[in-house]
């Protein structure tokens, strides 16, 4: 085999090293103000599986004491991935759940579904626990607290773990409302885009004013792309597991 064949196999085989993060730069964007609607299940393809993810999901949390808020759909915001949540509330303890699931635009394949218990505290810090699978690709920024349990299937137990992670949690946990939790629409989407200014903030993400968007910038591009892929990936998720074993560990 030719050294000029060797260097057309290795290009090939390695293009999702270098072709990868070059497709995000150019096709990636999100649009800046994020739009939810109210689900109806006329109007929006929600596949079984999904469905059924959703409604052991929000079964679960009402035996904790949650109640449904909302049902919304948003699509448009990643590329053939549609999304169905479902935001929950503890009036009791003043506590929010959302009960997510992403499928495919055509509505025919879950992607993936998962319980995320968001609280904000009042010195700016916000905790987050999820049981999702799937790590995030983003730069989470120091005020953020993300706590990831995807071998806690039970959102029930789910709520219990985050509360008891709450308790020791250094420096006190204060909790205080979101801003405009009473609207899910409004309140979902901005924090949708709080997420992303957080991304700009980090150098990895560009708010296009003129397109209505925001988009990656090319060394964020690369980074995203390359944590989804070995070795980098495998690390990562080892990492996670490891978080996750400890605290659950540590909170018995």
């Amino acid at each position: 085999m030719s050294p000029g064949t060797v260097f057309i196999w290795l290009a090939v085989a390695l293009s999702p090293y270098w072709l990868g993060p070059v497709v995000v730069w150019l096709t990636q964007r999100v649009p800046t103000q994020p739009a939810f609607e109210r689900f109806a299940s006329e109007r929006h393809a929600v596949p079984a599986d999904a469905a059924a993810a959703l409604q052991q999901t929000t079964d679960e949390l009402g035996r904790a004491g949650f109640h449904v808020v909302a049902d919304l759909f948003q699509s448009g915001q990643v590329r053939r991935v549609n999304m169905r949540v479902v935001l929950l509330e503890n009036r009791l303890t003043a506590e929010l759940a959302l009960a997510v699931a992403a499928f495919t635009t055509a509505g025919s394949r879950l992607v993936t579904s998962f319980v995320e218990l968001p609280t904000k505290l009042r010195d700016g810090r916000s905790v987050t626990v999820n049981n999702s699978r799937r790590l995030s690709v983003f730069t989470r920024p120091a005020s953020r607290d993300v706590v990831q349990l995807p071998t806690v299937r039970d959102a029930a137990r789910l709520v219990d773990i985050k509360r008891a992670y709450l308790a020791r949690y250094p420096g006190g946990a204060e909790r205080i409302p979101f801003a405009h939790q009473d609207d899910p629409l409004q309140f979902l989407g901005e924090a949708m885009t709080r997420e992303l200014q957080e991304q700009v903030e980090a150098g990895t993400w560009w708010r296009d004013e003129r397109a209505g968007v925001f988009r990656p910038t090319f060394a964020g591009a690369w980074r995203m792309t390359w944590r989804v892929l070995p070795p980098f990936s495998v690390v990562r998720r080892w990492r996670a597991r490891r978080r996750a074993v400890a605290i659950l560990r540590d909170l018995g």
